[in-house]
């Protein structure tokens, strides 16, 4: 197997604006092989999704100018995007918020505080699903 071509590293996208969260999710996602990119607001996602290509996007529902549920909504409306998978991480705990979140097309929606093996589990789960059969 020497051969073959090296294992891409997988990009995730994470869209928080609250510094010490997103310090803690790039070393702790880094460490496990991911490379990771951040933006600070739902204004800036679409531009960077269509820049980066990544593999998963962890979105965050309060942020500025554009919040969580109208960016998942923008993302899974556009057919080129829409296959990414959108985990959001949220402190929104409400059953509302969580069924706004799903009906805006999450894939997965966590709630904060978190453990990092259950997002770490959800992580894998999610790419591996939008790897699809075979691949």
């Amino acid at each position: 197997m020497s051969g073959d071509a090296p294992v891409k590293k997988r990009r995730i996208l994470l869209v928080e604006d609250e510094p010490n969260v997103v310090e803690l999710m790039e070393i702790f996602l880094s460490r496990r092989g991911y490379d990771i990119f951040n933006v600070v607001d739902g204004s800036l996602v679409i531009d960077k999704v269509r820049e980066i290509k990544p593999d998963l996007i962890i979105l965050d529902i309060m942020l500025p100018k554009l919040n969580g549920f109208e960016v998942c909504g923008l993302l899974k409306s556009d057919p080129a995007l829409m296959r990414i998978p959108v985990l959001i991480l949220s402190a929104l705990v409400q059953k509302t918020e969580i069924e706004m979140g799903i009906r805006m097309g999450a894939d997965q929606y966590m709630t904060k505080p978190f453990h990092n093996a259950e997002l770490l589990a959800n992580i894998e789960k999610l790419i591996a699903k939008a790897d699809g059969p075979g691949v």
